[in-house]
């Protein structure tokens, strides 16, 4: 019992020196450059990882920004996207939910983002999207956007039976 005592306190000990070290050490950089990348995306578009040019322009002017120059344009995106949305067919829907919810996780905690107007564009594209990665879309946007007792909740989970 003694053994077994003095071992949970020998492994307490090596636990709180890690978390100290590792609290104070320096974060290591994984490529030479990464340090002018800390602060604005300084990679090119087909290293970024974004899905469209509009995605990587809108990323890079946020990153740019103040923290309330990038709020305003965050708002003045989701206003695009939602003009955009009411003449958008299914094929531009997706990208458009994937900026929105940029948008949305994107700004800053004080600034409120309504995006349920994107609703019956995810659940049609849930619904009548042409492959499997659009209608995850759809879904995934809806579970991030919609409140458990929505109206629309109903016709998602009946969309996703159909398939």
């Amino acid at each position: 019992m003694l053994q077994l005592a003095s071992s949970a306190r020998a492994f307490n000990v090596q636990r709180s020196t890690f978390k100290r070290s590792t609290l104070n050490a320096q974060p290591q950089l994984p490529f030479p450059y990464a340090e002018s990348c800390l602060n604005v995306m300084d990679v090119p578009f087909s290293a970024s990882g974004a899905m469209s040019r509009a995605h990587y322009a809108l990323v890079r002017k946020i990153e740019a920004a103040t923290p309330q120059a990038a709020d305003q344009l965050l708002l003045a995106e989701v206003d695009r996207i939602r003009h955009h949305l009411a003449r958008s067919t299914l094929t531009l829907c997706k990208e458009n939910l994937i900026l929105l919810l940029y948008c949305a996780m994107t700004v800053n905690p004080g600034v409120h983002v309504d995006l349920q107007f994107a609703l019956p564009h995810a659940i049609n594209l849930a619904e009548a999207g042409q492959t499997v990665q659009d209608k995850r879309t759809g879904y995934l946007f809806c579970a991030e956007v919609m409140p458990a007792e929505h109206e629309l909740q109903l016709m998602l989970v009946n969309s996703v039976r159909k398939v």
